[in-house]
């Protein structure tokens, strides 16, 4: 009887388990070939190319957006009378990077000895005075107030807007600028401001070029005139003292004398 118990406990997990099937291990073995020679060089020379191609297109795109830089003085009523003025008042700074160029415009103007200036932006700070200036409410006349507007275009690409208003609010001066430094930008506030006699030689040229341009086109109107007029009178429809009256208004023009 014990021995048919034995048996029996014996064949049990066979029976209910099936097949004895021994534990195996799973592992992920990965296998690492190192490169040649050769295959590191061309790597690295491929890594190389990249890189310069990168810098290259950066490179490219910075050329562009500088290539049409500009300086456009829309208004200019500051120039030759820049001595009515004594103060220049900071009243706005705004637009990209607010803080950095209120920062900047100080250093630029701080290096001027023709205006005081005083900052109406960002912490209180008087740059070329302890206190408000008395004489800026006494005469308000002196001031003019500066706003600077600045905007990014782009990664390379710095827009800019200059005003000079009076106290009246009337824009003295005004220039829309595309990538030029602040010390262009504000050099009619740090050097005096007046015409130079280079300029003034081209603008007398540029003057007499146009008074010539003028003169030719009047003379070339008045024959034209004359012309018809003769026309005209060979027709019969005006006058001889008609057509003598025409020839009379147009002879001094026609003869470049003064009417």
């Amino acid at each position: 009887m014990m021995k048919k118990i034995f048996l029996t406990l014996i064949f049990v997990p066979f029976i209910c388990f099936g097949q004895y099937v021994p534990p195996q291990n799973n592992y992920n073995v990965t296998v690492k070939t190192q490169p040649s020679f050769s295959q590191s060089f061309t790597q690295g020379m491929q890594a190389g190319a990249a890189v310069r191609s990168a810098r290259a297109a950066e490179e490219r795109t910075r050329i562009e957006a500088m290539k049409d830089n500009y300086s456009n003085i829309i208004i200019d009523k500051l120039k030759d009378n820049g001595h009515n003025y004594k103060y220049v008042v900071v009243k706005s700074v705004t637009g990209w990077k607010p803080k950095d160029n209120i920062n900047t415009i100080k250093d630029v103007l701080k290096a001027s000895n023709i205006y005081g200036y005083v900052s109406m932006v960002g912490a209180i700070r008087f740059w070329t005075h302890k206190q408000l200036p008395e004489i800026i409410n006494r005469r308000p006349e002196l001031v003019l107030y500066l706003s600077f507007h600045r905007e990014a275009e782009g990664a390379y690409s710095r827009t800019s807007k200059v005003t000079l208003a009076d106290y009246k609010g009337e824009t003295i001066f005004q220039a829309d600028y595309k990538n030029i430094e602040y010390s262009t930008m504000l050099k009619p506030l740090i050097a005096t401001y007046i015409t130079s006699e280079e300029e003034k030689l081209a603008k007398n040229k540029l003057a007499k070029e146009e008074a010539l341009q003028k003169l030719k086109e009047a003379k070339n109107e008045a024959f034209k005139k004359l012309k018809e007029a003769k026309e005209l009178l060979d027709l019969g429809v005006i006058t001889k003292e008609e057509y003598q009256s025409l020839v009379e208004e147009y002879k001094p023009i026609l003869l470049g004398k003064d009417n």
